[in-house]
Order: C-alpha cells, then sequence, then structure tokens
C-alpha cells in the first residue's frame, strides 16, 4: 500500500479562477522577515517601533488608515499612535474621518480652539464615533492644538457626503459674508434650497427636482467665478468649506434620484471633500483617511451574503463591489502613488456592530485555514501586532503570486452582515497592519 503524505505546509488559497497549492511555510517565513513589529499599540508608549514607516510614507500624501471592522478598540487605539507619531515626525497636518462633514466641523472647532464639549459634540456622530478611543484622541488633539509649543496646527474634518445637517443655512450665511449682491442674486433661491429633505426627494415635483439643480450649479459656477474676491473676505479654508457643503448638498439629492448609483454618488462626493481638504493644507504635508477597509481599499472585492457562512458559501459577483464605485480606487486614480493604504486585519476576538439597529459585542473564533489572517496568526512574529508592507520588489516568487491572488479577509462593517470578502491583497493595500487578538471598542454613555 502507498500512503500519500500531505505536508502542513501546504495549504488551500482560493483564487478568482481555481484553487492553488501555495507553500505557506515558504510565505509564512517572508512574513516573519519583513514584520515591522509594534510592541505597544498605545498611543503614549515609546514609538520607535514606527521610525521604520518614516521612509515608506515619506513621498505620500493620502495616507488611508481602514478598519477590519467599524468596533474594535485595539483598531482606535493603534491608529491615535501613529497619528501621533505622523503628527510629531512626518508633517500631518490634518485628518478625515469618515463622519458626517457637517459633523465634523464643529469638533474641528474643539481640537484647535478647546471650545466645546466633546461628549456633546460626539452625541451628533455616528455610533462608532461614540467611544472612549475616538473621544481619546480627540481630546489629545485639542491638547496637542492647545499647547503654545506646537507651533502648527493639526485640523479635523468630517469627509462623508452621508448626512445633511445645516449646510444649506452654512452656504447661505457664507454667501451673506462674501457676496454684495446677496440679496439679488442669492436670496431668492433660499426658500428651494431651505426646505429640502432628501427623504421626501421621490415626492418632489420635476419643476422642483430641476430647480435643486438649477440652483447647484448656478452656486457652484458663484463660487468658481468669484473665488479670489471671495476667499479674500474670508478665508481659503471656509471657501473651500462652502464648497464642500454644496458638494455635500448636491450628493445627497443625487444619492436620491432613481437609477442612480448610492455608493457611487456618495464616493465621489467624498473623493471632492476630500481634495477640499487636500487644497487646505499645504502642498507637502500630509493627511490621514480614516475610514473602514472597504472605503479605502484601491481594488474592487466581492462581499460575503451572510456573517455565519464559511469561506465556501455566500460569494456571488451580484456582490461585487467594483472601482467606479469605491472611494479607494478613485483616490488612487486621482492622487497616484501619492495615496498610500494600510489595511487592518486581526486573527480573532471581539468587536461592536448594529444588530437590529443597535450596538451589541460580538466575538469570532480563529479564521479558516485558507484565508489571509490565518496566514498572518501563523508567522511566528514575535509581537502581537505587526506592520507588513506589501512591495512587490521586496517578495519572493512564491509570496508575490500569493498576495496577488484572490483572497479571504476579515470585512465587517457597521452592522454585522458578514464576516469575510473576497479581495486580492497587494492590489487592495499598500500594506498591513495586524493584531493577532481584538476586543470590542467601548462605547460612551451619552445621554
Amino acid at each position: 500500500m502507498v500512503i500519500l503524505a500531505i505536508s502542513p505546509a501546504l495549504i488551500i488559497a482560493q483564487t478568482a479562477d481555481e484553487s492553488t497549492l501555495v507553500n505557506s511555510l515558504k510565505i509564512e517565513k517572508w512574513i516573519e522577515k519583513n514584520a515591522v513589529e509594534i510592541q505597544s499599540i498605545e498611543p503614549d508608549s515609546n514609538d520607535k517601533d514606527l521610525l521604520k514607516l518614516s521612509p515608506i510614507l515619506k513621498d505620500k500624501k493620502i495616507i488611508g488608515m481602514g478598519d477590519a471592522t467599524h468596533g474594535t478598540k485595539e483598531f482606535f487605539v493603534l491608529k491615535h499612535k501613529i497619528i501621533e507619531y505622523l503628527i510629531r515626525n512626518e508633517n500631518c497636518t490634518a485628518m478625515a474621518l469618515e463622519l458626517p462633514l457637517h459633523t465634523g466641523v464643529p469638533i474641528n472647532n474643539y481640537v484647535l480652539t478647546g471650545e466645546g464639549d466633546i461628549d456633546e459634540l460626539l452625541k451628533k456622530a455616528w455610533w462608532w464615533h461614540k467611544t472612549e478611543e475616538i473621544k481619546d484622541f480627540l481630546v489629545w488633539l485639542k491638547d496637542y492644538n492647545t499647547n503654545p509649543d506646537n507651533k502648527k496646527k493639526v485640523s479635523f474634518y468630517g469627509f462623508d457626503s452621508q448626512g445633511f445637517g445645516n449646510n444649506v443655512f452654512q452656504i447661505f450665511e457664507y454667501f451673506k459674508k462674501v457676496e454684495p449682491r446677496f440679496d439679488e442674486i442669492i436670496k431668492p433661491s433660499y426658500d428651494f434650497m431651505a426646505e429640502y429633505d432628501f427623504f421626501n426627494y421621490a415626492s418632489f415635483t420635476p419643476y422642483r427636482k430641476q430647480k435643486h439643480d438649477e440652483i447647484i450649479n448656478k452656486f457652484k459656477k458663484i463660487l468658481e467665478t468669484n473665488q479670489d474676491k471671495y476667499i479674500a473676505k474670508s478665508s481659503k479654508e471656509e471657501y473651500l468649506l462652502t464648497k464642500a457643503r454644496l458638494n455635500t448638498f448636491r450628493a445627497n439629492i443625487e444619492m436620491n434620484k432613481e437609477n442612480t448609483s448610492y455608493m457611487k454618488a456618495r464616493s465621489e462626493a467624498n473623493l471632492e471633500n476630500i481634495k477640499y481638504i487636500s487644497e487646505m493644507q499645504e502642498p507637502d504635508s500630509k493627511i490621514v483617511v480614516w475610514a473602514h477597509n472597504g472605503h479605502i481599499t484601491s481594488d474592487e472585492y466581492i462581499m460575503q451574503e451572510f456573517f455565519n457562512f464559511d469561506t465556501k458559501n455566500g460569494f456571488y459577483e451580484i456582490n461585487r463591489q467594483t472601482e467606479d464605485i469605491l472611494l479607494g480606487c478613485m483616490l488612487r486614480k486621482y492622487f497616484g502613488d501619492k495615496y498610500f493604504t494600510i489595511g487592518f486585519e486581526f486573527n480573532s476576538g471581539g468587536f461592536a456592530a448594529l444588530e437590529a439597529r443597535k450596538v451589541k459585542e460580538f466575538t469570532v473564533d480563529t479564521p479558516e485555514k485558507n484565508t489571509l489572517p490565518y496566514l498572518l496568526n501563523e508567522a511566528k512574529v514575535k509581537s502581537d501586532c505587526y506592520f507588513l508592507e506589501l512591495n512587490k520588489k521586496k517578495m519572493d516568487k512564491d509570496t508575490y503570486s500569493y498576495f496577488r491572488s484572490v483572497q479571504f479577509v476579515h470585512e465587517i462593517g457597521a452592522a454585522y452582515v458578514s464576516r469575510y470578502v473576497k479581495k486580492v491583497p497587494i492590489t487592495s493595500y499598500n500594506s498591513l497592519i495586524f493584531i493577532r487578538n481584538t476586543t470590542a471598542a467601548q462605547m460612551l454613555d451619552l445621554k
């Protein structure tokens, strides 16, 4: 009798077209050699383990930092540490959070001046911003900015076009300030704009819908034609923020039009808002974009149908998230090599997510052997957290073949709908941060 022995070093990695045997031991050795160990994720700990990031990030403009879940404590704490390092060492002057634009404005005032109550400000944010970890970061940023020893201030923005808030009111307030013919060319449009509620857009008459589009185009043209004059009467940041408000207003209309891709309209508007934020900064400064992995990724992927499926089930072409609707792909196209992505991944543990519109804590066990997080965990890296640059030039043939193939990775959104997505790591991210075990973000008790 002949017995065939299959080496435990071989695992099955699902590709887009077929299953191929991959020498996982060789890939693990590559990871062990190239991993940048992060000894402590705490912001106030020694940051010498981040020094190796400097040469990698020195020529970058936009640094996208993802989340494998929207509610993981360790992701938020480590991002705080990295952003603090970038501010102190790499001329990072702004961060843009996946947060409604209008919600971010008063928080920016808080971190720059110390004015306001952070708990009250966070009450108006989305659920995953209402955490001890996010609050700690914002308080630190406020303390940094209000310290007279720190001459260069760091701004905070929400870039998301979802949500409406007081944008219309602020648009008109700006025009009152800078446009001498306000009563003649701006005020007649006020009633149409002020009464807008995108939740009932479908019930608008064709005339009202057309009128909204005309007003937005008119205001955009007025802003662009009078750019220098308006900036002289206000500031460059105030001018660009008004353009972002108008862009957000337009997006809320587009997202509610029939036969319009909601995700595409949202991503296009978010790109414009990030471009405005970039224009507010000095040319050589860095901006951190803090969002979900699915928003910062620079390649398409397929979402899983349901959270309790294994990797053999729940993947359908209809759930493919294509390049034309993904913010990260748009950022890559616009900023090119100046855009650098850091995907966050984990092995197992807890996180917070929505279930039936309520925040709940969940736990997932060790992933299946044919997944990227399993392989990252198997690598014998001493620290429980490490950074890994996905650079083709630094990879051997087998390692590059693995990272350029479609792999199963964690991606859990605001609601725990599914656990995995199918994604090509090396085209999706420039780098990965891996944390072995996670816990749920700590929710604030905001009444």
